[in-house]
């Protein structure tokens, strides 16, 4: 398997030796990007720097809202195609540009002359707020994110702003990668990202700037890939009506005008050739440690826009230094020219003749708007083929058997692709290693509901013992697990019935001590004591949860509840109990069970003495445990002494 740094890169041990002719060999018109750990091609030097567009933006309805450079309004074009002016107070807006829509239909304005954004009401324009800032100059952008907020891109300030929907300033972070990418940021364009990152288009940077929406720097994207090309609408006039009917109930209004937003502004700035036009990427030299191996096939993880391409061909031998300028590559083949990988059918068979080792020649194409992303390789090997169940005699002929073998893989391609389908569901059914997806289907299928804050090794463990908590359900050791999975601490379940007395108390006969264990209870005249006894002890019982705080009691005790209230038996009523790491008098005070000691550290108070004390810094006294109040003579000391 190829897909780390030194796969890709070339061996240097020392910055003065050369590199290792047994290594990889990477092209210059290639770059390997650690962070993202793929093999891309080299960007080019953009001759021409991007400069803010007055886009678009789309309300929920399918109007179009767009900045007018030469009239300084806000032109809506509407669902049956007419144009008309947003009419609005005079000299509010001076450059309109970019604009966004939020949830409540209002309209962000950028307006980089007057160093603001300006808040429109769609109904007349009038203005609804301003968002400035002292260190705003030049805000060209504004995008609505899906937490609500607004975020302004500064081209001047190079920097990033956000506005909460109270139109308050949140933070505001520098438009740059944790690379310190670009040197020097111009921001030109703001939109958001499908998983509620912020994305942010440079004036020369050849990827997309992606940001956390708190303003972390995250790894960047290839234009391509957030594109979403084939779901984009060049103009408003290509489709003036609404997608309301086209698009699916699972997306939510703020997706959808979050989408709108992303597609206009990818299309508008990515359509350009940014990336060198091939590189060539020749492998380090595999050792399979058998002479003679047949290698079998060659897959790869990659992305493969369209206008781009990956071909890989090989070359083997049972010498190492056999690899030279004249080693004859193999590769499948259309008229003398190497057949690429496709994102269909991402392998192919090796050609080559069998050879202890085997090298690589990966050669990725771009037409230069966009560039294919190689992720890993993987060779498999030794090759096993339908033609070893056959006779001896169908392997005489060595060009015959060759051929073949070859014929042979077609079909086994097919079966082996059933093959694998099988052992990947059956692998899909092992919760520890089947993914998110499958382990939330595995759950429904169990009838098993997860807190959406589980991360996913809980979800692995509760769907793994399901079975076990099916068997145990309602049961206190069955209650115990559960909690136990969600908290990750075993909790107390107490059963009522195993505390009250063998039979009632009468105040005046032995055994009775009034206020200790003696519960008094309003007579009742259709019962007698004792089966009012037992009523008031039976079917109840009450879970003890060791929290650490009352934070995370915040968090925990509801879902806990959930959870107990899901699984114990209808007929019973229970008791939610928080216990913590300290000592309460009648609250929490049963040593071994609600009584936790040497949890919370004490306050210690000083009492007398100097801040300033070099003999006893760390001195600290605590009130009524180790301070006596009242001035001390000399005379008295000793009898002090001994009474403590």
């Amino acid at each position: 398997m190829l897909r780390y740094e030194r796969d890709f890169t070339p061996w240097v041990v020392d910055s003065a030796d050369p590199p290792d002719p047994n290594g990889p060999d990477l092209a210059p018109t290639l770059l390997f990007d650690g962070e993202r750990r793929t093999l891309e091609l080299r960007p080019r030097p953009r001759t021409q720097e991007r400069v803010p567009r007055a886009l678009p933006a789309e309300d929920l309805t399918g109007e179009f809202y767009t900045a007018s450079t030469v009239t300084s309004q806000v032109l809506v074009t509407r669902c049956d195609g007419s144009v008309e002016s947003l009419v609005c107070e005079p000299h509010v807006l001076a450059d309109p540009l970019g604009i966004a829509i939020d949830m409540g239909g209002l309209i962000y304005v950028a307006d980089p002359k007057a160093r603001r954004i300006v808040v429109l009401r769609p109904e007349d324009g009038t203005v609804r707020a301003i968002l400035f800032g002292v260190e705003l100059r030049e805000p060209v952008d504004v995008a609505i994110g899906l937490d609500g907020c607004a975020y302004v891109v500064d081209r001047e300030a190079a920097q990033v702003f956000r506005f909460s929907s109270s139109f308050r300033l949140l933070a505001n972070f520098p438009a740059q990668n944790a690379a310190g990418l670009p040197e020097s940021p111009k921001p030109v364009a703001v939109t958001g990202a499908p998983d509620g990152s912020i994305l942010v288009i440079d004036a020369n940077h050849p990827r997309v700037l992606r940001f956390a929406p708190q303003g972390e720097p995250l790894a960047d994207m290839e234009f391509s890939a957030a594109a979403e090309f084939e779901a984009a609408r060049t103009s408003p006039a290509a489709d003036p009506c609404p997608q309301a009917a086209k698009t699916p109930s699972t997306v939510t209004a703020e997706q959808r005008l979050a989408a709108e937003h992303r597609r206009t502004r990818l299309l508008a700035f990515g359509a350009s050739g940014r990336y060198e036009a091939s590189g060539v990427l020749l492998s380090a030299i595999l050792d399979s440690r058998l002479p003679g191996t047949q290698w079998h096939r060659i897959e790869i993880g990659a992305d493969i826009p369209d206008g781009t391409r990956i071909t890989v061909e090989t070359a083997t031998a049972n010498d190492a230094t056999d690899f030279n300028d004249s080693v004859e590559w193999q590769a499948p083949s259309r008229i003398g020219s190497p057949i690429p990988i496709t994102a269909a059918v991402p392998e192919q068979l090796i050609q080559s003749r069998p050879g202890r080792y085997l090298r690589l020649r990966v050669t990725l194409s771009s037409d230069g708007v966009a560039t294919p992303s190689l992720r890993w390789i993987r060779i498999l090997y030794p090759r096993e083929t339908y033609l070893d169940y056959l006779p001896v005699a169908y392997r005489r002929d060595e060009k015959a058997a060759w051929f073949l073998e070859r014929f042979l893989a077609l079909f086994e391609r097919v079966f082996t692709g059933v093959e694998d389908r099988f052992e990947r569901f059956s692998r899909q059914l092992n919760p520890q290693a089947a993914p998110r997806e499958i382990i939330d289907w595995l759950a429904c299928l169990l009838d098993l509901a997860f807190d959406p804050s589980w991360p996913l090794e809980r979800r692995r463990n509760l769907v793994a013992r399901a079975m076990d908590l099916y068997k145990r359900r309602g049961t206190p050791r069955g209650l115990q697990t559960y909690v136990q999975i969600y908290t990750g601490v075993k909790p107390l379940v107490r059963e009522r019935f195993l505390e009250r007395p063998i039979e009632p108390a009468f105040v005046g006969r032995p055994g009775g001590v009034l206020g200790t264990g003696l519960a008094l209870q309003t007579p009742v005249a259709t019962r007698p004591a004792d089966e009012e006894l037992y009523r008031a002890y039976a079917h109840r019982f009450s879970v003890l949860v060791y929290l650490l705080d009352e934070c995370d009691a915040e968090r925990v005790l509801s879902v806990v509840e959930h959870i107990v209230r899901t699984n114990k038996p209808a007929h019973t009523a229970h008791e939610l109990i928080p216990v913590y790491p300290d000592a309460r008098l009648e609250l929490q005070s049963t040593v071994g069970v609600d009584f936790v000691l040497g949890g919370r550290k004490p306050l210690m108070t000083r009492v007398g003495g100097r801040p300033d004390d070099a003999a006893q810094p760390d001195h600290r006294s605590a009130l009524s445990v180790d301070t006596i109040l009242g001035r001390t003579w000399p005379r008295y000391n000793r009898g002090i002494e001994q009474q403590l």
